[in-house]
């Protein structure tokens, strides 16, 4: 099989479940992480003869790209702020908006040194992109998954990247290993989906990406807000900051409810598409 008959074919597999343009996104960032090249350089590939093995395990990829399973799970690597990451079906495949809220971040930060929690880190994502951009910071991260924390540990170790990963349930208020500890940031990325918007969802998300991490309790949406925001009174140093990525609806409500923990400077910043999709806030000590 020639090079450019696999991708030809791909395309025509994959616009049978997703629309051409996002058919073809899918073939790039495949056979880019393949043949360990640039995305922008895949349609100037020559046109190659596949070894038989090669062409046999990249139809296996195909088969399951087409199953619906995402291209970040077939290869086992997503790329956030310029960093490959392995993912499994145990964390959340990161996202371009949270890489918009790290933008704003690196900005606040600039290069002071200072102590950040990550809280739900899933694949350590934002904790080892902070690391990275800021050698200097000292980071935490958690999560409830214990298998998201070994994906996480995986990470931050092939990017020798000096994090501690902790285990907590933060819908429960548990803290393990965090009550005496005080930070200058706390970031986070809750599960913040309601059932309602489940419907609206793609299948290659709902059958591919764990729930636990997607998905907020109808009946208290902003349990994990509230429950940073609470931690947050007796573990953020003076002018401490936090930061979220949250549901477009309910930025307004999280930023009301920031101001009523007592934060001052609450922003809301809209993402790439126009929503309000980040909220921060500094602490304001008495």
């Amino acid at each position: 099989m020639k090079l450019h008959d696999l991708i030809g074919l791909s395309k025509k597999r994959l616009s049978e479940i997703y629309d051409k343009d996002e058919a073809a996104a899918i073939v790039r960032v495949w056979i880019s992480d393949r043949f360990d090249i640039a995305p922008s350089t895949v349609n100037a590939l020559p046109d190659t003869v596949l070894a038989d093995h090669q062409a046999e395990l990249l139809m296996i990829d195909l088969d399951n790209l087409c199953k619906g399973v995402p291209v970040q799970q077939v290869t086992g690597v997503a790329w956030f702020c310029n960093l490959p990451f392995h993912v499994t079906k145990d964390v959340l495949i990161p996202r371009p908006e949270t890489e918009e809220l790290m933008y704003l971040l690196f900005e606040e930060m600039q290069d002071e040194p200072v102590k950040v929690l990550d809280v739900c880190t899933g694949s350590g994502c934002i904790a080892i992109a902070l690391k990275n951009k800021f050698p200097q910071t000292i980071v935490k991260g958690c999560d409830i998954s214990f298998d998201a924390l070994a994906v996480a540990k995986g990470n931050a170790e092939k990017h020798g990247a000096e994090i501690d990963f902790l285990w907590t349930d933060v819908a429960e208020g548990i803290w393990e290993g965090l009550e005496q500890e005080k930070f200058d940031i706390i970031v986070s990325n809750p599960p913040y989906i309601t059932s309602l918007e489940a419907m609206s969802m793609h299948k290659n998300v709902l059958e591919n990406e764990p729930h636990i991490a997607l998905f907020a309790p109808d009946d208290d949406p902003l349990i994990f807000y509230r429950r940073i925001l609470i931690f947050s009174r007796d573990h953020l140093n003076e002018g401490g900051s936090v930061w979220f990525e949250v549901n477009k609806g309910f930025a307004t409500e999280i930023e009301r409810m920031m101001k009523g923990f007592g934060f001052v400077e609450v922003a809301v910043e809209n993402d790439m598409s126009g929503n309000p999709r980040f909220v921060s806030g500094f602490m304001c000590i008495p």
